[in-house]
């Protein structure tokens, strides 16, 4: 009789790129569901940074890889593509762009800016089933964000992401 676990985490991203791996599956496996949210704010010490990042996007992305756990998964700025499904693709692919979120009353204060969320919760119905592997591989599951490539570089973006990741086990 099959049975489901459900794998939930919470992770930060401090950097303009960064990954953080989900949970592995081994051959058999079926990944079911995904339940997710994600956010993302920054702070500019001035207004030029602020007008820099004003507008511009964070893209946030789930893709499953087959590796060791230490391989590196695609990005969601540079490398879109499905990498080969069914087992190794995009479940998940989006980009929100920045508003100002707090505004300073002077040009060397610190002001924000923060994403938006869509008006539910993400939920990615995934059915991905972990083939056949070598020892040592498995099906990896990952939390992947980045900006793109007009982001200022003196301004470094902050991901907050909370997974709840559903898994059935023949």
């Amino acid at each position: 009789m099959a049975t489901y676990s459900w794998f939930r985490q919470q992770n930060y991203f401090y950097s303009q790129s960064g990954w953080q791996i989900l949970t592995s599956l081994v051959s058999g496996q079926t990944l079911t569901r995904i339940r997710f949210d994600w956010s993302g704010s920054c702070s500019c010490a001035s207004y030029d940074e602020l007008y820099a990042a004003k507008g511009e996007m964070i893209m946030f992305g789930l893709v499953t890889t087959i590796g060791d756990g230490n391989e590196t998964p695609p990005l969601p700025a540079d490398d879109g593509a499905d990498q080969a499904p069914p087992s190794q693709r995009w479940l998940w692919w989006e980009g929100r762009a920045t508003y100002v979120d707090a505004y300073s009353q002077s040009s060397s204060g610190t002001s924000s800016l923060a994403t938006k969320a869509p008006g539910e919760v993400p939920d990615a119905k995934a059915q991905v089933r972990a083939p056949d592997m070598p020892a040592g591989q498995s099906l990896n599951v990952w939390a992947t964000m980045e900006t793109d490539s007009t982001w200022p570089g003196t301004v470094t973006p902050y991901v907050q992401v909370w997974t709840s990741v559903l898994v059935r086990t023949p």
